[in-house]
């Protein structure tokens, strides 16, 4: 294996990793604060 081809890769999985991080995170928030606006 190239080591670029590796690097690239290992930027794919991450831009993956911090988008589904991003998007649990902001749904927690939301309920949450949905969540604390009801109550």
């Amino acid at each position: 294996m190239k080591p670029m081809a590796t690097v690239q890769d290992l930027i794919e999985e991450a831009k993956l990793r911090t988008v589904y991080w991003v998007l649990c995170i902001f749904a927690v928030s939301y309920f949450l604060s949905r969540r604390s606006r009801i109550c």
